[in-house]
């Protein structure tokens, strides 16, 4: 569901475009669909990097420089990564626990707002109209920083 919105919304985004965005959506999710149901943990970072291109093609096709909804779709790919490889994590011949499955979407659920938050404070960052400012530049590095951080933290955390 997640996966379908993030297709979906370059092409409603820029709807004079929405016929040349819609098949390559179509080609990511079909991708996620098929890796999905193959058990191949390549195939959803294909597709993602595909929702991720198809999103920066929309932006570039309506000449926006700035899209206020990015962190949002960030958040959304970060989303979608997630179930996937828990998808596959779940599909093993192992034994889960409830609790098992409780604390991994927690965590998961925590990192996508954690990841939303930091996003959102970039972009109110470059938003600042502000030229050369060295403050503001150590605050978009250290909010850049602390993001990879938190993606190390967490891949840690599960491997």
């Amino acid at each position: 569901m997640v996966a379908a919105a993030l297709a979906a919304w370059p092409a409603l985004a820029a709807p004079a475009f929405a016929s040349a965005l819609f098949w390559p959506a179509g080609l990511a999710l079909a991708v996620l669909g098929a890796s999905l149901l193959a058990g191949r943990p390549q195939g959803p970072a294909w597709a993602l990097a595909l929702l991720g291109a198809i999103y920066l093609l929309s932006l570039l096709l309506r000449g926006a420089a700035l899209d206020e909804w990015a962190p949002l779709y960030a958040a959304g790919l970060l989303l979608t990564a997630e179930l996937a490889y828990l998808s596959f994590e779940l599909a093993r011949p192992a034994r889960f626990e409830a609790a098992f499955l409780a604390r991994r979407l927690a965590w998961s659920g925590l990192l996508v707002l954690v990841a939303l938050a930091l996003a959102a404070a970039v972009m109110l960052v470059a938003a600042v109209p502000v030229p050369g400012s060295l403050g503001l530049t150590a605050l978009g590095v250290a909010a850049a920083l602390a993001a990879v951080a938190l993606v190390g933290a967490r891949a840690r955390l599960f491997t």
